[in-house]
């Protein structure tokens, strides 16, 4: 059996990854390349502030209540709902279809 510094040599561990082109990968645990897609995304949606909003709002102690979270719950599907039921009428309306009377 081969100790763990002849596998390494093998597998040639301390050499960073590349692609069948020659560059190189990076790891996917780099954080510069998570920041980077993160500002990517955030850039082009910028929803990093209505989620702090939602997120960091105060609720006050006498509406804490299973209430307050399942209507919460309710209100998000319904909105999911909504889109997701606008952007599928949107899709059908782009659909071609034959028209009657064509083969």
């Amino acid at each position: 059996m081969p100790s763990l510094s002849n596998t390494a040599k093998l597998v040639n561990i301390s050499s960073p990854a590349t692609n069948p082109a020659g560059t190189e990968i990076a790891d996917a645990g780099d954080e510069q390349t998570g920041k980077r897609i993160y500002d990517w995304f955030e850039q082009r949606l910028q929803v990093e502030d209505p989620i702090k909003d939602a997120v960091l709002h105060k609720v006050p102690r006498n509406t804490a209540s299973w209430w307050y979270v399942f209507g919460s719950a309710a209100f998000t599907l319904l909105m999911l709902q909504i889109v997701t039921g606008i952007l599928a009428g949107a899709g059908s309306m782009f659909r071609r279809r034959p028209r009657h009377g064509t083969v």
